[in-house]
């Protein structure tokens, strides 16, 4: 019998330990949601996947020549681990021109200010999309820089 309090911390310990496991297995293997191919939304979407990749290049590819921003600005500004992007918001305007589109994201850094659990961090950033082509792209000066050398302060 002076045994079974022990038992019942060693179940107990043992029950917390495999919740912890099951609970980081389920928040690291959040699959990416698909978009629809070729929308605004998957444009932002592969920008901020390149970025994430530290691939400065693929990620210019998404970008408006005219926005000024180029491979080396992308280069120095690079995205935190534990990075979680959501979106938030769409709009289309087909408009008298290009079309036009803005795509806003929630952007969660961290899980909490001292590291722990809880809410950490959160942005919101906009991202606005011009039309040409047949190919969405981001224009202007898009998160997370803040500034372009190609653009006039």
């Amino acid at each position: 019998m002076r045994n079974r309090p022990g038992r019942i911390l060693g179940v107990v310990v043992g029950a917390v330990i495999a919740l912890t496991v099951l609970v980081v297995w389920l928040s690291t293997s959040r699959s990416t949601t698909e978009l629809a191919v070729g929308s605004p939304e998957q444009t932002v979407q592969s920008y901020l996947q390149a970025l994430t990749r530290h691939d400065a290049v693929e990620a210019a590819r998404y970008l408006d020549p005219s926005s000024g921003c180029e491979v080396a600005d992308l280069e120095q500004d690079g995205l935190p681990e534990g990075l979680r992007v959501t979106l938030a918001d769409s709009t289309v305007a087909p408009g008298t021109g290009a079309p036009s589109a803005r795509v806003t994201v929630l952007v969660r850094f961290g899980d909490g200010p001292l590291g722990g659990s809880g809410p950490g961090t959160s942005e919101t950033h906009l991202f606005q999309l011009t039309r040409p082509g047949q190919q969405w792209l981001i224009s202007g000066t898009p998160w997370p820089l803040y500034a372009c050398k190609g653009v006039p302060k």
